[in-house]
């Protein structure tokens, strides 16, 4: 084979490589590729190799026919580095975009739920007022301890309730700070994908339960009832995932099952209405001699149908029973494209008694 940078020959064939730009050492002579002379794309280097173009038989050319396909190659490789540059930005607008959504409702919305805390915290401070109107009522009739008794025992219920409040605002802004973090990282905008930091974690200890905490009154005000699996703790692996986004994916798990959980009558007749978690391995995954876990949250209710299976993950799908429920249906979307970062799958699985939603990741080579 002869090579002197630009070309190629063997066999009675011209290789041309096909450049993104035109670098000085591959600067050609003739006057006409001045014209097709660009600068390098930000994402691809001048020397990267985008294709080849190939013509044959040699021996049936003449100089003539070679220059035009000289020429004609600089050409393509310039109109290829576009073509490559649009798919980036479009592909980046599209992520760009998604990101809005998520942020919409993996933070405004989920954000609104400090304004109950806040009302709640507001009519504390005011049973507060009244209880020391009380006290200073009480300062002029000192002679009846039973009333001090009274208004001791209301300043320790409205204590511990200022107490559990302040507690649960500090977990809000917790969470949402963790969200915020994982969602407005540097790397996200540059590359145009979710740039994962990925981390030894425990998933029930580190994100299942810490969710759970703070849906928990949430779910016992729509009278669903928590059933926690026996074993998972003794077999949990380790597995490097991304805390922020992951924590994002139950809670948006947990989100669906307070508005979308119903009641069912199970198989001992009795009336069941309850979010259930759990985990389990899976072998051949991603790939043949690989395990997975297989983590799942299943809540009682109308199974979902076929054409529903297929729909409720893509941007904006929701099923039948979602009709007159506040939601965009962006929630599942946003579980897809976070597995799928991690090298997973998400899926739904309907029975008689509800629907499983599971994810399946990778297990770390130290949790194998």
């Amino acid at each position: 084979m002869e090579c002197d940078g630009w070309k190629y020959d063997t066999k009675n064939k011209r290789i041309y490589p096909l450049f993104p730009s035109i670098s000085e050492e591959h600067e050609l002579t003739d006057s006409r590729s001045s014209a097709d002379t660009i600068e390098a794309d930000p994402y691809f280097s001048p020397h990267s190799l985008l294709g080849a173009f190939v013509v044959f038989p040699l021996d049936a050319m003449d100089d003539n026919d070679l220059i035009l396909f000289k020429i004609l190659c600089a050409w393509m490789g310039h109109k290829l580095n576009n073509r490559l540059i649009a798919e980036h930005h479009i592909s980046h607008l599209r992520f760009i975009n998604a990101l809005g959504r998520d942020i919409g409702h993996n933070i405004i919305i989920p954000n609104m739920y400090l304004k109950y805390l806040f009302r709640k915290l507001e009519k504390q401070i005011i049973l507060l007022k009244d209880i020391e109107e009380k006290g200073e009522q009480l300062a002029l009739q000192c002679q009846k301890p039973e009333l001090c008794r009274e208004l001791v025992a209301d300043c320790i219920k409205e204590q511990q309730e200022l107490e559990t409040c302040h507690q649960e605002l500090i977990q809000h802004h917790n969470q949402i700070s963790m969200f915020l973090e994982s969602l407005f990282r540097e790397e996200h905008f540059t590359r145009g994908h979710f740039v994962v930091q990925p981390k030894k974690t425990y998933v029930e200890r580190d994100i299942i339960i810490p969710q759970l905490e703070l849906f928990a009154d949430r779910l016992a005000n729509q009278g669903i009832t928590i059933d926690k699996p026996h074993n998972m703790y003794e077999q949990e692996y380790p597995l490097m995932v991304d805390v922020g986004l992951l924590s994002q994916v139950y809670a948006n798990l947990f989100s669906n099952a307070v508005k979308y959980t119903t009641e069912i009558v199970d198989h001992q007749g009795k009336p069941r209405k309850a979010v259930a978690y759990g985990s389990e391995e899976v072998n051949a995954f991603p790939k043949p001699g690989m395990k997975g876990i297989k983590f799942n949250v299943f809540t009682t209710g109308t199974p979902l149908t076929e054409d529903e299976l297929t729909v409720v993950f893509r941007e904006g799908g929701r099923a039948d029973n979602a009709e007159g429920i506040r939601g965009s249906g962006h929630g599942l979307d946003f579980i897809g494209r976070v597995i799928e970062v991690h090298g997973g799958k998400a899926g739904c699985e309907a029975s008689e008694q509800g629907n499983n939603f599971y994810f399946i990741l990778p297990l770390s080579p130290d949790g194998a």
